[in-house]
């Protein structure tokens, strides 16, 4: 029989804020067997864990590195 992995995109996004801690926690006790994240440069050179260019969908803001 095949082995099936279970991969969370951006955590367990649907039950927790994507790409934090809690979300990829939750996914591992739902049943995931990994966990995929986004990483983005900001502006200032920061490391940022987000899935999008901008904040605009998860914080209201068109911007995220200015």
């Amino acid at each position: 029989m095949n082995n099936i992995e279970i991969i969370a995109h951006r955590g367990a996004f649907a039950a927790c804020p994507e790409n934090t801690m809690i979300a990829f926690e939750r996914a591992l006790e739902l049943g995931a067997t990994g966990i995929e994240t986004d990483v983005q440069i900001s502006a200032d050179g920061r490391l940022v864990l987000i899935h999008d260019e901008t904040l605009q969908r998860t914080a209201g803001s068109q911007y995220w590195n200015q």
